[in-house]
């Protein structure tokens, strides 16, 4: 089921957003796509949030390297 609460990939914003000095995704006029704070300085022109990170998907991966290291099959990914 997707959770239609927030932004989904590809969702940007066209004005400032609600806490300009928090880090989000930000695009240029030039269509350079970078991380920081909202300023006009930097010709911002839209805004995302960050993606959020998936502690069960980092766990996971960790588990199968160390595994993987347990083999001697060397680095999993």
């Amino acid at each position: 089921m997707e959770d239609d609460t927030g932004p989904r990939r590809g969702d940007w914003f066209y004005t400032a957003p609600f806490a300009p000095a928090n880090k989000s995704l930000l695009l240029t006029d030039q269509g350079i796509c970078i991380i920081g704070s909202w300023s006009s300085v930097l010709n911002v022109i839209a805004w995302a949030p960050l993606p959020k990170r998936d502690r069960e998907m980092e766990e996971a991966i960790r588990e199968k390297e160390e595994l993987a290291r347990a083999r001697g099959e060397g680095k999993w990914i």
